[in-house]
């Protein structure tokens, strides 16, 4: 594990007042401590804009932006550009990690690493189902991604099953690289703009 890596992680906020709070709290009690936590208020209506000040009052690693309305993709944007770290990750306002989220992340850092990705639990209504990829866990090189992993990243050959899921919050991308890819998304798309980041990624992935 690089201890000395600096992780940014960007939070999108739009009307999850009731979220935000269990949210930055998963994140600021995160194992692995070098990190920075960008929130951007995405022209939030309600009372999330305050709870997120609140946190930032209360740890220097929060950072609030505040911004207009533009969606998922803009929000997503604002707050890779304002990141430190030279890995960066995205969680959404309403959701939660494990305190060993980032520390899972890092620890499989090495000098060429330009993606991490790990299993996630999904906690629907009070139901709880760990999902994984379906690829075999290990490190690739970029020859094996090309025969390996591309071919099945989309369609692993199971009805409706990604061999990597499309999902940005369950993976550590490189924050200069993944900049280039979110740049080329229109805000305007509120459907596969997860898909639209991540694949074209993990083509130009060399490890």
């Amino acid at each position: 594990m690089k201890e000395d890596t600096l992780i940014s992680i960007a939070v999108a906020v739009y009307g999850v007042e009731q979220y935000i709070d269990t949210c930055l709290k998963s994140l600021i009690n995160q194992s692995y401590k070098n990190i920075e936590i960008i929130v951007v208020n995405d022209g939030s209506k309600d009372g999330a804009p305050e709870i997120c000040e609140k946190f930032a009052a209360q740890d220097h690693r929060v950072k609030v932006i505040h911004k207009k309305n533009g969606g998922l993709v803009s929000a997503r944007k604002a707050g890779a550009a304002s990141a430190k770290g030279d890995y960066i990750t995205f969680v959404d306002g309403d959701d939660w990690v494990k305190e060993n989220h980032i520390e899972s992340f890092a620890k499989h850092l090495r000098n060429k690493t330009d993606l991490v990705v790990t299993g996630y639990t999904r906690d629907f209504l009070g139901k709880r189902k760990v999902l994984q990829n379906h690829l075999p866990p290990g490190r690739y090189s970029k020859k094996e991604i090309y025969e390996e992993i591309i071919p099945k990243a989309i369609f692993n050959g199971l009805f409706f099953q990604h061999g990597i899921s499309t999902y940005l919050w369950n993976k550590l991308f490189k924050t200069k690289k993944v900049i280039e890819y979110l740049d080329k998304v229109n805000n305007k798309i509120v459907m596969g703009e997860d898909s639209a980041v991540t694949y074209p990624y993990i083509l130009n992935s060399e490890e």
